[in-house]
């Protein structure tokens, strides 16, 4: 008769053995395997010197199987007081003492995101991820494994830490001391540090100052009551973007019979110091009743300088372009239909585009 010992047996999804399994094998005088007998006899296990504390120790009994895949239950006396186990066989197999875990469930993992948030999961600062898992009622929290941007996974044990702008993807499990493992989970993010910037006209399909957002993502523009001035069409404009990053103009806006006008007081991005803009406007004159076919002349001037001039020729359709060039009015290009321009900002600065 030969006694073997084999790997821990993992059966059922919720039974393990208590301690290593065992391989019973006996032969014949000629050397015969002999798995069958006339007359049952007992097998008794002793557990003593095994930690029954992640056990159901009601669920106690040999188990045995004849190809390691499929195990019976045995009709089996536990004494807990020798902590021996005892069972009536027939057949020489594959043996096992097992029993029910008490901890079954995964622990929870949950993930906190820590920065200046827009919309949700949009932010405009660097952004702290903290895992926070429990496993309530369980053994414990044995790891946290996590990997980010489709890398290697690796254990966490203190807050990432994501400066880079851009979307970033983070995934992470926690397995506790029973061996339950978590479901994988996920969270996607993006940070975005940059504050859109802004572009002004007078459209004339609207025959209104449009103001519009400049950004890489999806920008909100609202218009405010400008209360620090008395001019009722003097506005406050805040263009944000998804994370939260917000351009604030200070515009004024004039409306005559033959002329639209408009200039910017000043501009602010974020909560960093208002930039006051020098003197500028920017004028629309029309020849008769205010509409897109009787537009003349666009024009945008700083200090009183003309820095771009389009005049349009209703009657062939052009707009010629003249910009100043060496403190000289120059034609710069002749182009088909009415082209409007545009009065853009650009890092504190007011730019102009056709």
């Amino acid at each position: 008769m030969s006694i073997q010992s084999s790997p821990i047996v993992k059966a059922l999804g919720h039974l393990r053995s208590i301690g290593s399994s065992i391989v019973v094998n006996a032969f014949d005088a000629f050397g015969n395997a002999v798995t069958n007998f006339t007359k049952p006899f007992k097998i008794t296990i002793d557990f003593s010197t095994i930690d029954l504390s992640s056990y159901d120790t009601d669920t106690i009994f040999i188990y045995s199987s004849t190809d390691g895949v499929n195990w019976i239950k045995a009709q089996t006396a536990i004494d807990l007081s020798t902590k021996t186990a005892t069972a009536q066989f027939d057949h020489l197999t594959s043996f096992a003492l097992m029993a029910g875990r008490l901890d079954t469930i995964p622990p929870t993992t949950t993930i906190v995101l820590d920065g200046e948030e827009g919309q949700e999961n949009w932010f405009r600062s660097n952004v702290s991820v903290s895992l926070i898992a429990s496993d309530s009622g369980g053994l414990g929290v044995d790891y946290t494994l996590y990997k980010k941007e489709g890398g290697d996974w690796a254990t966490y044990s203190d807050p990432l830490v994501f400066t880079d702008k851009g979307h970033h993807k983070i995934e992470y499990y926690s397995v506790d001391k029973d061996e339950n493992i978590e479901g994988v989970k996920s969270v996607e993010f993006d940070i975005d540090k940059t504050p859109p910037e802004a572009k002004i006209l007078v459209d004339q399909d609207k025959q209104d100052l449009v103001v519009n957002g400049v950004d890489q993502n999806q920008t909100t523009v609202e218009r405010l009551k400008n209360k620090a001035k008395k001019k009722k069409d003097d506005a406050i404009y805040a263009i944000s973007d998804l994370a939260g990053n917000i351009l604030t103009l200070n515009v004024w806006d004039r409306d005559k019979d033959k002329k639209d006008s408009f200039g910017i007081y000043s501009m602010q991005y974020n909560e960093d110091a208002s930039i006051i803009q020098p003197d500028n406007n920017y004028n629309v004159s029309y020849k008769g009743i205010k509409d897109k076919l009787s537009v003349s002349e666009q024009e945008f001037a700083i200090k009183k300088e003309v820095k771009i001039r389009i005049k349009y020729d209703n009657k062939k359709n052009q707009s010629t372009i003249v910009a100043k060039q060496a403190g000289k009015e120059k034609i710069k290009e002749i182009k088909d239909g009415l082209v409007l321009l545009q009065i853009t900002t650009e890092k504190g600065t007011l730019e102009y585009s056709y």
